[in-house]
């Protein structure tokens, strides 16, 4: 019965919101019948995907980014918590691909953040208008804070570190005793998740000097790594207590926990790598090809990584393809690097580059198929950022240009 609702909600949606636009039936028909699939080189990718993400913020005269570009509804208002961290993205893309304006981009973009802070250093959670949105989010603070620290270190400018230090103070000041956060969060429950806030808090520490940002974010790391399995599965990967974990929200845990690595004392650290890496290998045997289509990977996971959706979710798969890099590059082991090119090429041909659309030329789809269960029937300006990210990794080692910035 709850399939049968799915499609006669899908039928209706495309009835009802996607009407009149002839750009919007050729992509759910390419959707559906997607034919003989078009993959380009690297470059091309992320150039589609930066520019993509300046229309995005183009699109969006409050200022930031807008959250995306939504079938029958058009560009939705701007997104605190992605805007600050596609601030590296588009610093990262600046220095490879040399265009000085994404430099401009990104310091309007933390500006702009700097203008909504609220009174007490917190970011301010939802994706709707800000006025509607005046309440602190913790992970919108962590995800800030990694935008304002690329700034600093790129530019030297001191008003977005005082921004990242009060928003940091703010975190230290509501997190539990214990390590994690549960109140100011997103389904009022404590999730591992955070590590990226973590991740955050370290960044922030080695900027300024600050132990207690390097000390909270390490409790958070402790408290996460009790809250995992022998297999690196926890349901507190999840968005909501009693959902099943995202490939995103398995990513933003995974990522997290990679990049608080250098910072950790030694058993920390290697209890946090092992997470990972038998996380990660797990997922590498999860790879799927797709009715036929490229490969891919089953949106959510249950216990013991058995797949639990016949949906994709291409944020979380742009994610993993950067993680895999990464690991493959500390540890070593192939099997990452297979991975990730064999992921990237289904991500990839999933970026529509044949319209000229301007909402969805670049952009990617939350979901594969697009009325899948995350963000359906839209681009969300957080899936192209990770696509550029996972496109940026695969930058030749030792480029010169590519600067170091968290994101």
């Amino acid at each position: 019965m709850r399939t049968l609702t799915h499609r006669i909600g899908i039928a209706l949606y495309r009835a009802a919101h996607l009407a009149g636009s002839p750009a919007h039936w050729s992509i759910l028909w390419r959707d559906r019948w997607p034919g003989r699939v078009h993959i380009y080189p690297d470059r091309e990718h992320l150039e589609a995907a930066l520019d993509w993400l300046c229309r995005a913020q183009d699109a969006s005269p409050e200022g930031g980014v807008s959250a995306g570009y939504f079938l029958g509804r058009g560009w939705a208002p701007p997104y605190p918590e992605t805007t600050g961290y596609i601030i590296p993205t588009l610093l990262r893309g600046a220095a490879l691909l040399g265009r000085p304006e994404l430099i401009e981009r990104a310091v309007r973009l933390g500006d702009w953040e700097r203008a909504i802070q609220l009174p007490g250093g917190a970011v301010r959670g939802g994706r709707s208008r800000l006025e509607a949105a005046p309440y602190p989010i913790v992970f919108n603070t962590g995800q800030v804070i990694l935008g304002w620290v690329s700034l600093h270190r790129a530019l030297g400018e001191a008003r977005f570190l005082e921004a990242a230090s009060r928003a940091a103070d703010w975190l230290v000041q509501v997190q539990d005793a214990n390590g994690p956060w549960s109140r100011h969060v997103y389904g009022k429950a404590a999730t591992v998740y955070h590590s990226r806030v973590a991740w955050a808090l370290f960044e922030i520490s080695a900027e300024t000097g600050d132990p207690r940002y390097s000390r909270a974010a390490a409790a958070n790391i402790r408290w996460t790594l009790d809250q995992l399995d022998a297999d690196g599965w926890s349901a507190r990967m999840a968005l909501e207590p009693g959902d099943r974990p995202l490939t995103h929200t398995i990513a933003y845990t995974l990522r997290g926990l990679l990049e608080s690595l250098p910072y950790l004392e030694a058993e920390t650290a290697a209890r946090a790598r092992a997470a990972v890496v038998v996380a990660a290998t797990a997922l590498t045997d999860r790879i799927r090809p797709a009715d036929g289509r490229p490969a891919g990977l089953p949106a959510t996971f249950g216990p013991g990584w058995v797949p639990e959706a016949r949906y994709s979710c291409l944020t979380g798969e742009a994610q993993l393809v950067g993680i895999w890099t990464r690991l493959h590059r500390l540890t070593g082991d192939a099997r990452f690097r297979r991975a990730a090119r064999r992921l990237l090429l289904g991500v990839k041909a999933a970026q529509v580059l044949a319209t000229r659309h301007p909402g969805i030329h670049g952009g990617l789809a939350g979901s594969r198929p697009l009325g899948g269960g995350y963000v359906p029937f839209a681009y969300p300006n957080w899936a192209a950022k990770f696509l550029a990210d996972a496109l940026l990794e695969q930058a030749p080692a030792g480029l010169v240009g590519l600067p170091s910035l968290p994101g």
